[in-house]
């Protein structure tokens, strides 16, 4: 029976996995509210969410990318669990998502050849999502 416990959690896991893997959903900047982008802000302070490029990278990779790489691409991730979000709450939860893996992550070269998106995966369900 215990064992049952375990088999759901890595299915759990391995579902959240796949769906880091899937292709990802372009951003339309001209398709209105559902594009995540936010009209009351300066060009250059909406663009958060481009240019995130660490989905399948590893976690050294990620220690040595910019915070704006990691941000965009938690924003990435985010958005495919959460797709009712305004860019707003997206920002706040790409934020903490991002925060969650620096923490992680931080101090130890134990996890550098783990990927980007696992480490995600982990950090989504410890934040309840």
């Amino acid at each position: 029976m215990k064992y049952i416990k375990y088999i759901g959690i890595f299915l759990l896991l391995l579902l959240v996995i796949k769906c880091f893997n899937s292709p990802e959903i372009p951003v339309n900047p001209t398709a209105g509210e559902n594009s995540y982008r936010d009209t009351n802000t300066n060009k250059d302070a909406d663009q958060w969410y481009v240019g995130g490029n660490l989905h399948k990278k590893n976690i050294s990779d990620w220690k040595n990318a910019t915070d704006a790489n990691k941000l965009a691409t938690c924003g990435d991730f985010i958005a495919r669990v959460k797709k009712d979000l305004s860019i707003t709450e997206l920002k706040v939860k790409a934020s903490e998502l991002k925060d969650c893996i620096d923490e992680a992550t931080k101090g130890t070269t134990t996890s550098d050849q783990n990927k980007v998106n696992e480490i995600g995966a982990l950090c989504l369900l410890t934040m309840g999502y």
